[in-house]
This record gives C-alpha cells, structure tokens and sequence, in this order.
C-alpha cells in the first residue's frame, strides 16, 4: 500500500495524488471526519501557468517599506 503525500489547506487536510501528464488530484485526508469538498475543487491549480512558482513581493514595497504609497 501507496501512502500518498499529505498537504494541509485552508480547508482541511488533503492526500494528493499525482497522475500521468501532470494531473493533480486532491483526496480526503482518511483521518478528517467532515472533509470539505472546496479543497478537491483547487487541485488544477496546482500546475496551472497562472501559479506563483516562489514567494514574491510587491516592488513599491521593496523600494518605500511596509505602510508607504508608492
């Protein structure tokens, strides 16, 4: 028995699953009495061309610092 890769959300816990051709898929975590269906939804996103790769930050906030207008 396979035990899949577990990732935590904003709405639960989630075994994912990954498929041939890049294929994402998001599993009730087995242990989550109420598994939300929301984070089943999102799974696409994971590869999607849109996705923010690595952390990022404004420039206006690099350049003037937390709290200044651009």
């Amino acid at each position: 028995m396979t035990i899949l890769p577990l990732t935590l959300t904003h709405w639960g816990p989630y075994r994912i699953r990954h498929r041939a051709g890049g294929a994402t898929e998001a599993l009730p975590f087995e242990m989550d009495p109420d598994p939300s269906t929301l984070g089943r939804s999102f799974a696409g996103s994971w590869n999607s061309e849109a996705r923010i790769r690595r952390p990022a930050v404004r420039q206006g906030y690099l350049k003037y610092g937390p709290g200044e207008a651009a």
